[in-house]
């Protein structure tokens, strides 16, 4: 695309009325998708406006209902890539009417985003988003709305704007990683994905060019698992219920990391198996069936990426890439945790769970552990921006305690940014 016309169609204005606008258009094409296909299909949606309004949503009902079509998630319009995707799969014919045909991704960019850093960007989504979806063996339907922003407020402003979906914890995200020392870091949003960058950074090399590409392919891992699986509400905690990704979290964040390196780097699955669990204490490593639950991000926030990257990449190994897929379609259709891991591996959890710590020669903690940040061990290292705490997570680490010696894995820090 060239890139003149490139930043006329993607700079936000100063009152950020774009971000808000393209948003809502985002949602609204994959509606739109909807619509058309019912339509076609000869159940009247009705206008094809990209509003979800009660004819839509009869109409979904009994295509459903003749089809067989499994009516989970919600038929809500934070799902409606989903349905998008459905219909046409039930009907190859219709998939002429999906957005991501023609436009897989939409790039909005922050004017404190400098060109040269949007158009490198772009470049690196437009591989990605074949190399990740042939991957997991998943065609998209819908096109996702791509943030590029520098600060927190300019990520907060367009989440708020768009009013689309209740996210989780996008205010303390973005205060923490806006700006990021290095590369990029992002979020996964149904339908969308923002990424902060760098101030006035006009191209990527080395270390900050590896955790950019890391970090665009574990979001787009999340845009996959969203327009397979779609949004569910999940408590998670004060009385908070917010649209999520369904699944255990190790398994949502783990996946998400061994699929972005296994695309992003030479790393494969010989190598997971080679660092093993060498940042844990092997008599103490945290039950991962205490690590299912959306309320042990905060707590637990470490180890469910880094375990569940180890996890995951065992499930990948002993399964293989095909099982992932199988379990975003069940967890899409309403399937518990344990029914999906049962259908698409054909264990339960807590066998799963045995088998992995067996593998790796370990016992778990029980399952209501204690080990809140100081399971995984890292270390105090200088980052690039100031002292920052070095770990093998991106790209949400944040300090732990001093109690912590041990330094991550030096095979992680090979292809991976330890600084």
């Amino acid at each position: 695309m060239n890139t003149t016309k490139l930043w006329a169609v993607l700079i936000w204005g100063i009152t950020f009325a774009l971000t808000a606008t393209s948003s809502h258009a985002n949602i609204a094409s994959s509606i739109k998708c909807v619509q058309e296909q019912l339509n076609q299909s000869g159940f009247a949606a009705g206008p094809v406006d990209g509003l979800f309004g009660r004819r839509t949503h009869r109409a979904l009902q009994a295509f459903a209902q003749k089809n067989g079509m499994p009516t989970e998630p919600p038929l809500i319009k934070e799902n409606a890539n989903v349905y998008c995707r459905r219909l046409g799969l039930i009907n190859p014919d219709l998939q002429e009417f999906w957005p991501a045909r023609t436009k897989p991704f939409e790039i909005t960019a922050a004017p404190s985003v400098t060109p040269e850093a949007v158009t490198q960007i772009e470049a690196i989504l437009s591989k990605l988003f074949v190399e990740i979806p042939a991957k997991l063996g998943v065609e998209l339907a819908g096109t996702e709305q791509i943030v590029i922003a520098v600060t927190a407020d300019e990520v907060i402003q367009f989440v708020s704007e768009a009013g689309t979906v209740r996210s989780i914890n996008v205010s303390e995200y973005a205060d923490e990683h806006c700006p990021p020392t290095i590369g990029a870091a992002g979020q996964a949003i149904s339908g969308s994905f923002w990424i902060c960058v760098p101030p006035g950074i006009e191209k990527f090399s080395g270390k900050s060019l590896a955790r950019l590409r890391f970090v665009l392919a574990h979001e787009l891992t999340h845009s996959v698992q969203f327009q397979v699986s779609g949004t569910v509400e999940r408590s998670v905690g004060n009385n908070r219920k917010l649209l999520l990704l369904p699944g255990a979290i190790w398994f949502v964040e783990g996946i998400a990391h061994v699929v972005a390196r296994l695309t992003t780097t030479d790393f494969d699955l010989s190598t997971y198996a080679g660092i093993g669990l060498a940042g844990y204490d092997k008599q103490r490593v945290p039950n991962l069936s205490g690590l299912e639950h959306y309320g042990r991000l905060k707590e637990n926030e470490q180890d469910i990426y880094n375990l569940g990257e180890l996890a995951a990449a065992h499930l990948i190994a002993e399964h293989g890439l095909e099982a992932v897929t199988a379990l975003f379609h069940a967890l899409g259709e309403g399937q518990s945790w344990s029914s999906a891991l049962l259908r698409a591996t054909g264990e339960t959890p807590k066998s799963f769970y045995d088998g992995f710590y067996q593998k790796h020669n370990a016992r778990p903690a029980n399952a209501n552990n204690d080990l809140q940040w100081g399971s995984y061990l890292t270390a105090r290292q200088p980052m690039r921006g100031g002292p920052r705490w070095g770990t093998v997570d991106l790209p949400f680490a944040r300090k732990p305690p001093k109690a912590w010696k041990k330094a991550p894995p030096p095979q992680f820090c090979q292809h991976l940014i330890c600084p």
